[in-house]
């Protein structure tokens, strides 16, 4: 453990063997979300073979929505201080944590619908698969109606305002 903990330190900022753990506990939830996506057919085995850029982006979305919602114990758990959090996701706490909620407000099929359009760029759909069902691994504890698309669908007149806006909730902790 002690050549890994200075293998890993070279590369990225470790300092203590906590903060290393922490580090695989997050390289096991993108893992596992490669796993599940591929699963459910939300990704295929050739994107991931020939580096799809997409990826890059489809990725990390999956890991943050099955880090709260379905490997809620893992490096994504909310009920912990944010001091032993991943300082990958340290920063967005409280964002994180309303996002969790209203995530849980999702029946499994919207749920399964989300995943799949996290996985959708401009330039490439990911393929669908008829043969598989959505996760059947959710149930949420909450089913309330979803908010009128109506102030959703309309873009906000100054761009910056809303990005101050949305890192607010970070500072609050």
């Amino acid at each position: 453990a002690e050549f890994e903990l200075s293998y890993v330190s070279a590369m990225v900022p470790v300092k203590s063997p906590r903060e290393y753990y922490v580090q695989q506990e997050v390289i096991v939830l993108f893992c596992e979300t490669v796993e599940r996506a591929l699963d459910f057919g939300y990704l295929t085995q050739d994107m991931i073979d020939d580096y799809e850029p997409a990826l890059m982006f489809s990725i990390p979305r999956l890991a943050i929505v099955c880090g709260l919602v379905v490997y809620a114990d893992g490096p994504l758990n909310l009920d912990r201080k944010a001091e032993d959090m991943s300082e990958l996701f340290r920063p967005f706490h409280t964002l994180l944590r309303k996002i969790r909620d209203l995530l849980q407000t999702l029946t499994e099929e919207e749920l399964h619908t989300l995943e799949r359009n996290l996985c959708i760029s401009q330039d490439v759909e990911f393929p669908i698969r008829a043969d598989v069902q959505g996760p059947a691994v959710l149930t949420p504890a909450l089913s309330a109606p979803l908010p009128p698309e109506g102030p959703l669908s309309v873009k906000a007149k100054d761009p910056d305002a809303e990005l101050a806006c949305s890192m607010q909730y970070d500072d609050q902790d």
